[in-house]
């Protein structure tokens, strides 16, 4: 892989689509933010996504607005996972239970 620069396409199957927006969605009922990644496999130009990853989290909410962390224990493990399995992560996806701002 020559990095993400080549990628023209990137493939991700309804079903995964389905997991992370489950997931958002759950944690948006509790007004809280939430955090999925997508991860999976370069070929060519075309990224295929195989896997909808959901660390562990803990949401929180403030006067200021809403957060998700993720410990550095479970992001090494993702990243464990990752090259494990020989995939890489395209894209993280952020739900904000309210007003969005860049982060």
């Amino acid at each position: 892989m020559k990095g993400f620069l080549s990628t023209a396409t990137i493939y991700v199957p309804r079903k995964l689509v389905l997991a992370a927006h489950d997931h958002l969605r759950k944690v948006g009922q509790n007004k809280l933010e939430g955090f999925a990644l997508w991860a999976g496999t370069q070929d060519g130009t075309r990224f295929y996504v195989k896997r909808t990853i959901i660390p562990a989290q803990t949401g929180l909410q403030s006067a200021d607005g809403v957060c998700v962390t993720v410990s550095g224990d479970e992001l090494h493990r993702s990243n464990r996972w990752l090259f494990d399995n020989e995939m890489a992560l395209i894209a993280q996806l952020r739900s904000p239970a309210g007003r969005a701002y860049h982060s």
